[in-house]
């Protein structure tokens, strides 16, 4: 297995599929994705260095206009998507959502279409994210802010640690197994995450147990941790029946990605946010929604902002 996947056998196969059989760069990246990540699930492969098969997928040539078709007629805009956990919870307050596993349902899919416009987290971690501290091998836990801890801590919970040294916060931790980019990513939940997701965690969720508790966030209709296609299967119905196209997880990450850099275009933090091991892949991968028209508008912004430091004559 070594020898067959090994840089060299590797490199030559996409250069040959690029140059001989004319394969869309865009098909190679998904099953270079596909392979780098079974790679690294695979125990002999384990402590390999697979570090040059993403940067052969960093450097595969960008199809930039198969890229937009592909996704142009499955957009949807940011704020569209962020009011679907809104129309969810308002079915719920006015009734027409009924059973208490009906509505234990809604009330999921309500958090999770909160997370993804929040925290726009691969579909891998929100099936897998556990429930537990560190220490349990769980990634999602409630605790206070540890003395010695590199995580950044959101101003809003400086100030109630202050308040209340022994305050706790809902936090999530992840090993560097556990994701894509095989880096370890830590945060706080959050603010506004946080209402919804107690909301569930103390009243719902566990009308979705069935038999013994697999311990993930989310649990599907029987009780059971999704499946990559279950996730994306509910993320679309939600998303067709209340934005009025099938988005799927990966393009609610696109989605939040280009409205942020729209607003911000601070690539650094949203790398960051993407969990992107380094900032060249933000930039490869969202530097293609911005065309020549973003510099003319970013060109107007200039002249405007010249104009009104002058000094009138």
């Amino acid at each position: 297995m070594q020898q067959l996947f090994s840089r060299e056998n590797l490199c030559e196969f996409v250069s040959w599929s690029l140059e001989v059989r004319k394969v869309k760069s865009l098909t190679l990246n998904v099953w270079l994705g596909i392979l780098h990540a079974s790679l690294r699930r695979y125990p002999p492969l384990k402590r390999e260095d697979l570090d040059y098969l993403a940067a052969l997928i960093l450097d595969l040539p960008k199809d930039l206009q198969a890229i937009k078709n592909a996704k142009r007629h499955k957009w949807v805009k940011y704020d569209v998507l962020d009011a679907v956990p809104e129309l969810i919870q308002k079915e719920i307050e006015t009734g027409k959502v009924s059973g208490t596993k009906n509505v234990a349902l809604a009330t999921q899919s309500a958090l999770l279409m909160r997370w993804l416009t929040l925290l726009p987290w691969r579909q891998r971690n929100l099936r897998e994210c556990k429930l537990g501290s560190r220490d349990e091998g769980g990634n999602l836990f409630k605790a206070e802010i540890p003395d010695f801890e590199t995580v950044d801590v959101p101003p809003w919970a400086e100030v109630a640690s202050r308040l209340n040294p022994k305050e706790k916060f809902w936090q999530f931790d992840f090993r560097p197994g556990e994701t894509k980019t095989g880096i370890e990513v830590n945060g706080f939940v959050p603010q506004e995450l946080v209402p919804l997701l107690e909301d569930f965690l103390n009243y719902h969720r566990s009308r979705l147990v069935q038999g013994d508790d697999p311990g993930t966030l989310f649990l599907n209709s029987e009780g059971r941790p999704f499946s990559a296609s279950g996730l994306n299967s509910l993320v679309g119905d939600l998303t067709i029946r209340y934005c009025g196209k099938r988005v799927n997880v990966h393009l609610c990450r696109d989605i939040f990605a280009v409205e942020w850099l729209k607003e911000t275009r601070d690539y650094l933090t949203l790398s960051k946010l993407l969990w992107h091991a380094n900032v060249k892949t933000t930039l490869g991968t969202y530097g293609a929604f911005f065309d020549e028209s973003y510099g003319i508008s970013k060109l107007e912004e200039w002249r405007e902002k010249r104009k009104k430091s002058k000094p009138p004559e």
